[in-house]
């Protein structure tokens, strides 16, 4: 392998190329995305689930409509986010062992009625750029 120090001496310790640069411009002068606005979908389904297909579809038709209300060709951008508990849709106090004062274990009761129905959602927000 053969070094050229010509191309060394094009090299800088900069990481932000033009297109980065453009970015951090327009931060600074607040010239940013405007949301437009913030949507419920239904959750990915589970592929094990029995109902995958319906579910599935289900999906792609509430994000179609969003997406025939704002469409890509009008300057309008997508990002999904998924919020969640780090164990997808199951509860994530089903892991944690509980005490009373006397130091004995205490059962959970799973139809606690202030748990919510479902520990994940997703929603789709639309950006105008």
């Amino acid at each position: 392998m053969k070094s050229d120090p010509q191309v060394y001496q094009k090299k800088t310790d900069s990481f932000v190329n033009d297109s980065g640069l453009d970015l951090i411009v327009r931060i600074q002068k607040g010239d940013l995305y405007k949301s437009v606005a913030d949507e419920k979908v239904p959750n990915k389904p589970n592929k094990r689930s029995a109902e995958f297909e319906r579910l599935s579809e289900e999906r792609e038709t509430a994000i179609e409509e969003i997406k025939q209300k704002y469409p890509e060709s009008s300057g309008f951008t997508y990002h999904e986010a998924v919020f969640d508990f780090g164990n997808k849709d199951s509860n994530p106090l089903a892991r944690v062992k509980f005490y009373d004062k006397d130091g004995r274990e205490v059962e959970q009761d799973e139809d606690y009625q202030l748990f919510p129905r479902q520990w994940m959602e997703t929603r789709l927000r639309v950006y105008k750029k």
